[in-house]
Parts: structure tokens; sequence; C-alpha cells
């Protein structure tokens, strides 16, 4: 069995590339490319009647404003402890500024394997601060230098939602994140739109069917799939040893995407299979088996392309080990994986040495679908 680090290493891995790939197809949506955007006539049967007033008593708050004291020689302990280096973070932001508090992460995480995996979620917690000092979003995010896979923005976000009362999430969501007419559909755009479902979900206590409903709110399928894809997101990373996520369970690994409505099912098993491997302890022709007996009826090819991309981020995108561990899939359902594997390489590298070496080494049935994905993403940069 690995140890946790690793697991957790790997679940960190995966959601990186994860937030890449649910913004590759998300913009694919709104340009009619190959993926289709969820019907917008479906409407949720969850409704935030009833529930506003528990969660708005057990909602979690920022470590910044829990009056936490830290000690910094902690973070020296060969006990590594989360909350130590969370709140060291949060005093270097506040005694120095955000930008010293995501350089000493990055510095830290370069050094040591227990803050690389908890390095997404330590920006949110260095974000939720900055919310704090700096007063608005767009003071704030200004900060943002793409640490992590740019939690920082999350974070941020997470600290909007708590100005704003669980009934007014629906309309206080609308127009926070603005477009670049010159690139209307940017990466930093997702992310913004993206961060919505985090902060979201952590207004509701990290829940999943009263975040999708506040998502909805949004014009524009694009935006709707956006936010839903970071409050999925935000369902996985906050699984930890410290905390348990409300809507994951081990027995069912596909939950929840089995239980949402038909609209959200798309975004969440583009995401879930960053916490279904872990399930397995990251055996990868067990997570394909999962796919094909867990994932609802019409769904295990896209669970497939997000194996694909689990596996190359997993792999460092080193292409023969791509290739082997897709193959351990369906041969009927293999070019998914590989689409979902290229498009990641693309993303990843914001070039194409490693998805013109995929492409080449993949079996030919599967070449053109490879060639196809690889330049539906580089169309995209």
């Amino acid at each position: 069995m690995r140890s946790r680090l690793l697991l957790t290493l790997g679940l960190a891995a995966g959601l990186a590339v994860a937030l890449v790939l649910v913004f590759t197809l998300a913009v694919g949506d709104d340009k009619d490319a190959t993926e289709t955007v969820a019907s917008e006539a479906a409407s949720s049967s969850v409704s935030t009647d009833g529930v506003a007033e528990d969660a708005a008593a057990t909602a979690l708050q920022s470590p910044s404003s829990e009056g936490k004291t830290f000690d910094a020689d902690c973070i020296n302990s060969i006990q590594r402890d989360y909350d130590c280096y969370s709140t060291y973070l949060v005093d270097v932001l506040n005694t120095q500024s955000a930008s010293e508090a995501l350089v000493e992460l990055a510095d830290l995480a370069a050094n040591d394997s227990f803050v690389r995996a908890e390095c997404h979620p330590l920006t949110h917690s260095i974000g939720r601060a900055a919310m704090e000092r700096y007063g608005s979003f767009q003071d704030a995010v200004v900060y943002e230098d793409g640490t992590c896979w740019s939690g920082f923005t999350h974070g941020i976000l997470e600290g909007v939602m708590f100005e704003y009362s669980i009934e007014e999430l629906d309309k206080a969501i609308i127009g926070i994140c603005k477009q670049d007419p010159d690139q209307p559909y940017s990466f930093d755009y997702y992310n913004c739109v993206h961060g919505l479902g985090h902060g979201v979900s952590w207004r509701f206590d990290n829940g999943v069917f009263e975040a999708l409903v506040v998502c909805d709110a949004l014009e524009g399928s694009w935006e709707q799939k956006s936010c839903h894809s970071g409050v999925f997101m935000q369902n996985i990373v906050v699984d930890g040893a410290s905390h348990q996520s409300r809507e994951l369970r081990p027995d069912e690994p596909m939950y929840p995407c089995t239980a949402v409505d038909e609209q959200y099912k798309k975004t969440c098993y583009l995401m879930q299979t960053s916490y279904a491997l872990r399930t397995v302890d990251y055996d990868y022709a067990k997570g394909f088996e999962l796919c094909e007996t867990e994932a609802d009826e019409g769904y295990v090819d896209t669970c497939y392309r997000s194996m694909g991309r689990d596996i190359s981020g997993n792999s460092h995108r080193e292409s023969e080990k791509v290739v082997e561990l897709c193959g351990l899939g369906d041969p009927e359902l293999q070019d998914q994986c590989f689409q979902g594997a290229v498009k990641n390489a693309v993303f990843n590298d914001h070039g194409l040495e490693n998805a013109n070496k995929l492409c080449g080494l993949v079996p030919a049935r599967y070449e053109e679908a490879c060639l196809q994905a690889r330049d539906e993403a580089a169309a995209t940069l």
C-alpha cells in the first residue's frame, strides 16, 4: 500500500490537470467544438430552502479570522501539520504581503513533499486571508501569480462569499468576474468563474448540492458549467486527513456524480477520477473498471477522458507510460483516454512537444482521435 502522502501527491496532480481539462472542454462547449453543453432546460431538484440556517451555523471561517497563533518553528517539525503551514503563511501575508506569502509557499513546496501535496489548499488559505486584508476581490486578485494552480483566486472568492447571506448568494455572484473583450474566454476569466464555485461551496460548508443551485444563477451555460467545476473540485480538494468531504463515499467512488441532476453530470465525471483513483490505491486497471461499472450510462467515455487526464498528470506526461496505462482500459474506449491525456499535455506544457510524442506512440487506431484532440487544445492557447 502506498503512503498517504504519495496518494495525496497523486490527487494533487490530478486536480491540477482537472482544472485545465475542464477549462478546455468548457471553451469547446462555448465554441460548438466536440463537447456538448449540458441541457439548460433541466432544473435542479435540490433547493436551498431549509438548509440556509444550518449551513450558516456550520459554515467554515477563514484561518486568519479564527485568532490562531503559530510557532514558526512548527514548519521544521518532523510531524507535518497542515494548520501549522496555513497559519504561518497567513501570518506572512498579514505582516508582509500576499506576494511574499505566495513566494514563501512556492519555496516551501519546492523542498517539502508534504507542502507540495497540500499546495493548492494552502493557496486557498492565503486567498481567504488576502480578501480580509485587502478588502475587495479586485484589490486582492492582483497578487495572483499562478502558484499551485491558481488556488489563490479560489480562496479570495471563498472570502467574498462570506460578505453575503445565504439568501443573497445567487445575486452576489453575478458580475464579480469580468471578461476581457480581447480574450472573452481566457483562462483568467475561467479561473474566476471556476473560483466562484469554490467560494459558494465553502459558504455551504463545502456542500455540493446547495452550491450547484447557486451557480445556476449565472447567465450562460459556459459560466454555469465553469462554476459547477469549482464546486466539484472543492468537494475533492477538501477531503484529507484533517477534514473529510461531506459528499465523497469510499464505497461509492463515483458519488456524487451518480446523484446529481443530469445537467451537472458531465462536469462532475470530468473531475471524479481524481478521487476514485485514490480509493483503489491508483490501480489504473481498477480505475477503468470503476468507470465501466460505477459511472452512469452515457458517461463512461467522459470518465475515460478523466482517467486519461489523471494518467498524464500522474505520469508527468511521459508518453510511454501514458500509452501503457491507457492500454489497461477497454480497447473500444482507449481513444477517450488518449484524448484526455493529450489535452493535458498541451495545456500543461503550453506547447506540443509531449503531445506530438504521445500521438506518435499511440496504437494506429487511436492516432486520428489523438491528433484531433491535440489540435482542439492547441487552438485555445
